[in-house]
């Protein structure tokens, strides 16, 4: 990151924990009820908005998504936080995990091992193998400033036989194996190149083409997302999903 490269510290903490989040309302200052406002945004345009107060972060995240919408997908936004309140909402240590399993896919690919497996190793209890296969349908909308779509990916080796379908609002957020529900956000999951450990982003679709092989590496979601709040602001249902989520510890299950 910048701050690396100028030689000063760098926090070890994120705001939605081990893995990303399509809206603003899916954070650990949410969690913690704390304020959202004031804000000030700027879109590619010029603008300068500054929000002095709103509802909560759900009603920022649809005040947000229609600025959006209408400049060009893009916009960046700031928020004053106390430092006392941001220390108790961050999710601590993602950055140092994601660093260890880049080098351990680094280290994989040089001594001509499998990334995959380097990568699983390096998640430890927090890393399961949910699925291989190759890529065989891909489709994408991109209504309301987001990526959407779904992934249907057709089983080989231990899957031969299986598929599995990934719904995603710009990241992975629902899985069904063989048409059932399966892992769910809060819960990461993740779809990487078997080859280079590359993981795929729904943003250049290019790279989903078909027959790609594939692997779906799931993890595991902070305690704090597993909480009544938690899965109220990023389980299946703020998706408008009918699905109920179940941890992916639990849910995981060995393919036969």
């Amino acid at each position: 990151c910048s701050l690396a490269r100028q030689g000063k510290p760098f926090i070890d903490a994120t705001n939605a924990g081990r893995r990303a989040a399509p809206e603003i309302a899916q954070n650990g200052l949410n969690l913690e009820s704390i304020p959202c406002t004031p804000a000030v945004y700027t879109t590619s345009l010029g603008d300068l908005i500054v929000l002095e107060k709103t509802l909560c972060f759900q009603r920022m995240e649809e005040i947000v998504e229609g600025i959006s919408t209408y400049s060009g997908g893009s916009v960046t936004g700031l928020h004053a936080v106390m430092g006392s309140d941001l220390k108790k909402a961050v999710f601590p240590g993602p950055v140092s995990l994601t660093m260890k399993v880049g080098k351990a896919i680094r280290g994989a690919l040089k001594s001509e091992k499998a990334p995959v497996d380097a990568m699983l190793n390096a998640l430890g209890p927090l890393g399961y193998k949910l699925f291989e296969g190759e890529v065989f349908n891909y489709w994408q909308d991109d209504e309301f400033g987001f990526i959407w779509g779904i992934a249907k990916i057709k089983g080989t080796e231990e899957f031969e036989g299986h598929d599995m379908k990934i719904w995603y609002k710009n990241e992975h957020h629902i899985s069904w194996l063989d048409g059932k529900p399966y892992v769910t956000s809060p819960d990461g999951i993740n779809v990487v190149d078997v080859e280079t450990g590359w993981g795929l982003a729904n943003f250049w679709s290019a790279e989903w083409e078909q027959g790609r092989k594939v692997a779906v590496v799931g993890v595991k979601a902070e305690d704090r997302w597993e909480t009544p709040m938690g899965l109220k602001i990023f389980g299946p249902q703020h998706f408008r999903w009918d699905i109920e989520h179940v941890p992916i510890d639990k849910a995981y299950k060995t393919i036969e």
